[in-house]
């Protein structure tokens, strides 16, 4: 009798098996490609990723929103988060040369606010910035402290 499986299965398996034992906090980053050569994928895959990284042995999954826009699909899918797991969003473009403003980096934590209580949420780029001069690195870098500081002052009232 042959057996069918899912081909993401052993990525899974492997995963596990590689943070089996390790004491510390453990992050796992999805991502959708980057400017270093890989093609990236554009087609959302939240929810197909999404309750099945949820079993992965980490403490923290790490995705990447910045560059489809928080797309309530993905939001959706996130919103499945179960208690033991912390949730980091990419909240600016790694592929992109433009640097977010406060005001989209704010956006982006609020939508990931949505269904992610904030002290699970953490927030990072979408993927690595060093493809991008550095000038354009720093302002990003700039925005996610700007952003992140707006979205906390909402938090306390202020």
């Amino acid at each position: 009798m042959l057996t069918f499986f899912d081909p993401a299965d052993w990525v899974m398996e492997a995963i596990n098996i590689a943070l089996d034992g390790i004491e510390a906090y453990k992050v796992i980053h999805i991502c959708y490609g980057q400017q270093e050569g890989q093609p990236g994928v554009t087609e959302l895959r939240g929810g197909k990723l999404f309750p099945w990284l949820w079993d992965l042995n980490c403490d923290q999954i790490q995705y990447e929103m910045c560059s489809h826009g928080f797309d309530q699909s993905d939001i959706d899918a996130i919103g499945t988060i179960p208690d033991d797991k912390d949730f980091g969003v990419g909240v600016v473009n790694g592929k992109s040369l433009v640097a977010e403003s406060p005001e989209q980096v704010a956006h982006g934590i609020r939508r990931a606010l949505e269904v992610v209580p904030p002290e699970r949420l953490m927030v990072y780029t979408d993927c690595t910035l060093t493809g991008i001069k550095h000038i354009v690195a720093k302002r990003k870098i700039e925005a996610i402290v700007a952003g992140t500081e707006l979205v906390r002052a909402e938090l306390r009232g202020e």
